[in-house]
């Protein structure tokens, strides 16, 4: 039996290292377990955000 292995870069810190085919990991194991240690990211609105619009153009009367 063959192990398919793949030279990857790491994105935290640039290093080549080798990933195993079907693994979806894209940080060496170093930078991996810094990361673990990291709070999760929360993603929240912002309150006063409600679309693209946010500043609609007023057109008042004549031709534009």
């Amino acid at each position: 039996m063959y192990l398919r292995i793949f030279l990857k870069v790491c994105e935290g810190c640039g290093v080549l290292w080798f990933r195993a085919n079907g693994c979806a990991e894209v940080y060496c194991p170093d930078c991996a377990r810094k990361m673990r240690c990291l709070p999760p990211v929360r993603r929240t609105r912002r309150p006063g955000r409600r679309g693209r619009h946010r500043n609609p153009v007023l057109v008042t009367g004549g031709t534009v």
